[in-house]
């Protein structure tokens, strides 16, 4: 593929970036992300954009990280901590396939390839920006020691998020019971011809699910991009259920807007750098401005990680939900957690009504409870096989030993940097179900 750069040319050109091979330029690189950015190119200017990869984007040097920034042919740039010449992408550059979209083979190539290709990128880069990668595990999982859901009953520590009863569980298995809970969140455009898989949800009572803040914030982005359709779809009676409201945290919102505002703060220093280099005096005050607004940037992420938690509202009511712990656990070390849910491939995000979605398990153990400072709220980090990042379990429930759910599969963890060398996706992290009670407290 050529890409015409020339000022005359009145063409633009989208070019994406990362290790899917859905790419136009691809990049078989650990540092790199399946989808990690891209290159507009318009009337002879170049935009870099990072798609919220892991390992960051930079210009010019590894420390310079953007969000994004015009290029030139000249510049190198870096995804993580591997450098590229702009020239050489160009040339790797390719043209994506043609003519695929969701459902049946017979309407796939009636919606046109650009617009699937920016909703594909638009929900994969909100999967990573979360972190709901994972690998769909239901082999390996063993069941055995978990009694999710017996009798449909919660033991003396658990707690139904509502105030209505689970219906009589007489007629109905445990495994029909986690099966009917458990629904997979979608999206599309009015006229349904795209449609997208966001996230995994389950229900809470007979009127509420619970899914992470990130999942109903990837919605509402997508619906602001014109996927304004959203709706839940339950495999087990293969029937869609309309949503009537999304409430998310209220520290989890704040959290993410101080996340943003100390990243503006960032970029902005390194901007007034960039024009106005600062005297060599000034050097030292400059870059304790740049560690204070990183600092601000971290404590804010992780504000969001503790509270990403959200309940929606069904338009209908649900005849079966999930008991959830009604304080914070104490779990001894290594103890089991099983994740169950909805989980599908990361790279394959479009959703088809005919096709299998069967609930996926992830076994896991118990590492620690993480937080900013002690006695404020936590959220749960468990260890668990690094190949569940291949598949998004983002909004599934975390399930104890004795069936109830304690948190949220939010996102695969990234290693501490005291523990140099863990590999990428070894453990993930969640809310607790406290959380979501205060959501239900907190419209």
């Amino acid at each position: 593929m050529t890409v015409e750069t020339s000022e005359t040319s009145g063409r633009s050109e989208v070019l994406t970036i990362g290790r899917a091979r859905s790419n136009s330029i691809v990049l078989d690189h650990t540092n790199v992300s399946s989808h990690h950015a891209r290159i507009t190119i318009t009337d002879g200017s170049m935009t870099l954009e990072d798609l919220g990869s892991t390992n960051g984007t930079s210009v010019g040097t590894v420390e310079n990280k953007i969000s994004r920034r015009q290029i030139q042919k000249t510049d190198t740039i870096f995804f993580g901590s591997s450098a590229y010449l702009v020239s050489d992408l160009l040339s790797q550059a390719r043209v994506a396939p043609q003519g695929s979209s969701v459902g049946s083979s017979s309407n796939r190539s009636s919606t046109g390839s650009k617009k699937l290709a920016a909703g594909a990128a638009a929900v994969v880069v909100v999967l990573l920006v979360v972190g709901a990668l994972a690998v769909m595990r239901s082999s390996g999982a063993n069941r055995d020691d978990f009694a999710i859901g017996q009798s449909g009953e919660a033991d003396s520590e658990s707690v139904t998020a509502g105030t209505a009863s689970n219906p009589d569980p007489s007629n109905v298995s445990s495994e029909q019971r986690i099966e009917r809970s458990l629904f997979v969140l979608v999206v599309t455009d009015p006229q349904t011809k795209l449609a997208f898989r966001i996230g995994s949800c389950f229900a809470i009572d007979d009127r509420h699910l619970a899914t992470t803040a990130s999942v109903v914030t990837a919605m509402r982005e997508l619906q602001s991009d014109g996927y304004t359709d959203a709706f839940l779809f339950s495999p087990a009676t293969m029937s869609k259920l309309a949503v009537s409201a999304a409430s998310v945290h209220p520290r989890y919102e704040q959290a993410r807007k101080d996340a943003r505002s100390a990243q503006q703060t960032y970029e902005e220093i390194i901007r007034r750098c960039e024009v106005d280099p600062p005297r060599p005096e000034e050097i030292e005050e400059v870059e304790k401005k740049l560690v204070v607004a990183k600092i601000r940037a971290f404590e804010a992420m992780e504000e969001q990680a503790v509270y990403d938690a959200a309940v929606l509202t069904a338009a209908s009511p649900l005849d079966q939900w999930l008991p959830g712990e009604k304080r914070t656990p104490q779990f001894r070390p290594n103890v089991k957690l099983l994740v169950r849910g909805l989980a599908f491939d990361v790279e394959d995000p479009y959703f088809d009504q005919q096709e299998s979605l069967e609930v996926a398990s992830l076994e896991s153990r118990f590492q620690r409870m993480a937080g900013i400072e002690p006695g404020r709220p936590t959220r749960l980090i468990a260890t668990v096989d690094s190949e569940h990042i291949k598949s998004a379990f983002v909004g599934s429930p975390i399930f104890t030993a004795n069936g109830n759910v304690v948190g949220l599969y939010a996102r695969p963890t990234p290693p501490d940097a005291k523990e140099a060398g863990e590999e990428f996706g070894n453990r993930f992290d969640g809310p607790l179900f406290d959380r979501i009670i205060e959501c239900l407290e907190h419209p």
